[in-house]
């Protein structure tokens, strides 16, 4: 489910749109989850992942 956030370097796909899709599919079924994984992946998730050292 986070791979749409990570870059392709780290097996990622980095694809925002597939993220944003993502998000639409949870919050047809929970939106508590839907806006957690928004959360976790936008603000939390990325910037660690683009400037976090190795």
């Amino acid at each position: 489910m986070l791979l749409p956030v990570l870059p392709t370097e780290y097996g990622g796909r980095d694809s925002h749109s597939e993220m944003c899709r993502v998000v639409e599919v949870l919050a047809e079924q929970n939106l508590a989850v839907a806006v957690y994984t928004a959360i976790v992946t936008g603000p939390a998730l990325r910037p660690v992942v683009l400037w976090a050292e190795a």
